[in-house]
């Protein structure tokens, strides 16, 4: 329980249908700049104009991934998280969600001609509300890498059971990656779901990374921005590492930590929030180095815990995670917060030893060879023995000050660090046209 109230909930707002309607003596048409393409197996959604028009962009181009991903995560309820989400919703959230980002909910609704409620749904209770983010993160630059280039990398674990009880369908079969070009925005791109309002982190043309996992706690509140809607906002809106430090530390629901990187510095800053504190920090700061956790030079990373100590008191009984080993059998928590820790220290240990040359391919290496189990006997138990700790839906790695990036989804039958890599450039993919 205390992980559903730590992740909050969610979204649907007014029941203002704005009508669509090709206008033959103007030309508008609220497709235009929205096509959708394929490379070696990838959708690439290309989206652009009014928030309105980049959500109907994203609802009409890919309907029928969206139908399937909806009846997948709706077949998974009676009906009551859904009515308790809009409840939520109506009660609170929703005014929190500036109105861009709900006329693009209504834009998507109208597009796949699927109600508002249903996207809203989808878009702040599938994950989060029902699985939580069971996600880790890297941002590291400098002398840590082998050029000096910040690289930011993220793994996106979610559980990978969802199907569509119709086509047999997997939601993680329904990834996409979008490139987004508001009229008055940041050109940014970031792997998301077919049916997704927002975004769980991505790269935006400014040089800026930003990525999150869930961190349960009990200091929440549901009166402030949703954090998907702010991680949206940031790659919309934020030019400098600042600028997306206060839109993410200005409205905070809590429960979640954040790296958002600046390539061009180049610097990144970790951020723990709960509703009523938060931190910011980099590696150096002494937070970062308090027992039984420790500073590496240049490099922040997370996963899903809080290492200050003041926000660690809202979470967690004991400071120290490593004898959760004999407590988490006990205490029957939603949270194992010993593997959580064995994932920080696997990482760190693996950082270490590439530390100074860490480029995009040997940490997306890194990266796969942690949740392959390879780098850890206790990891590597756990998932022999069926406890499987590794749920990787989505994996990437990115330059964000060149925009390359190197990503890898899972499917029906792999989970995302065994299946192909495949290499990307947001510049690039802006300046591809439609065939």
């Amino acid at each position: 329980m205390k992980k559903i109230i730590g992740i909050l909930v969610t979204s649907l707002l007014i029941n203002l249908v704005i009508p669509i309607e090709i206008n033959a003596e103007n030309n508008y048409n609220p497709l235009n700049g929205g096509w959708l393409e394929e490379r070696d197996g990838v959708k690439i959604l290309h989206i652009s104009g009014s928030n309105y028009e980049m959500g109907y962009q994203h609802g009409f181009l890919l309907k029928n991934e969206i139908e399937q991903n909806y009846r997948a995560i709706f077949n998974l309820d009676n009906g009551e998280i859904y009515s308790y989400i809009l409840n939520l919703w109506n009660n609170s959230i929703k005014n929190y969600i500036p109105n861009e980002y709900i006329n693009e909910i209504q834009g998507i609704a109208n597009g796949s001609e699927n109600s508002f409620e249903d996207v809203v749904v989808f878009s702040i209770g599938f994950a989060t509300f029902l699985f939580g983010l069971d996600c880790m993160e890297m941002s590291a630059w400098g002398p840590a890498t082998v050029d000096g280039k910040l690289i930011h990398m993220r793994s996106y674990d979610v559980p990978l059971h969802c199907k569509d009880p119709e086509s047999g369908r997997y939601i993680q079969e329904n990834q996409i990656l979008i490139v987004r070009k508001p009229d008055n925005g940041h050109l940014s791109s970031y792997a998301s779901f077919a049916g997704d309002a927002f975004s769980k982190g991505g790269i935006n043309e400014k040089g800026l990374a930003i990525s999150c996992e869930s961190s349960p706690c009990s200091d929440v509140t549901l009166n402030a921005t949703w954090f998907s809607c702010r991680i949206l906002m940031v790659l919309d809106n934020a030019s400098t590492l600042d600028e997306a430090t206060n839109i993410m530390t200005s409205s905070r629901t809590g429960s979640s930590n954040y790296i958002i990187s600046d390539g061009n510095i180049p610097s990144a800053f970790v951020i723990e929030e709960t509703a009523n504190y938060s931190y910011v920090g980099t590696w150096d700061n002494e937070v970062e180095s308090s027992p039984p956790f420790w500073e590496i030079n240049n490099v922040i990373r997370r996963k899903n815990f809080y290492i200050n100590p003041t926000l660690a008191s809202t979470q967690r009984d004991f400071y120290n995670l490593r004898i959760y080993f004999f407590l988490d059998p006990i205490i029957n928590d939603d949270c194992n917060w010993f593997i959580t820790w064995r994932f920080y220290k696997t990482l760190s240990l693996e950082i270490e030893d590439l530390w100074g040359d860490l480029d995009l391919n040997n940490t997306m290496d890194m990266l796969r060879s942690i949740y392959r189990g390879k780098t850890d006997f206790i990891l590597n138990i756990y998932g022999r023995l069926g406890l499987n700790p590794f749920s990787a839906c989505c994996q990437w790695v990115a330059y964000p000050e060149t925009g390359a990036i190197v990503i890898s989804f899972a499917d029906d039958s792999y989970q995302a660090q065994y299946n192909q890599l495949h290499y990307f450039n947001l510049y690039e993919l802006n300046e591809t046209v439609p065939p």
